[in-house]
């Protein structure tokens, strides 16, 4: 997938992460469990406006992260 390839977001996750270390989500999950069978897909993994604040607020004890992953729109 391109990036000028209109897509669609088809799940959001957010990645709870204690002093960059260790992760408090038990449950792993894998983009093929996500998407299914797909071969077209596209992941982003960012730190969002939310996630930076509760960083700040917490003095980067607690780092939260976000996992988008994306479809093209016309195999929605």
């Amino acid at each position: 997938m391109t990036e000028s390839t209109p897509s669609v977001v088809i799940m959001e996750k957010t990645n709870p992460i204690i002093i960059g270390l260790i992760s408090l989500d038990k449950a792993t999950q894998n983009a093929p469990d996500i998407v299914g069978d797909r071969q077209n897909y596209g992941t982003e993994h960012v730190m969002t406006f939310m996630d930076g604040l509760l960083s700040i607020i917490t003095f980067g004890i607690y780092t939260p992260t976000t996992t988008r992953y994306y479809i093209p729109y016309d195999e929605k």
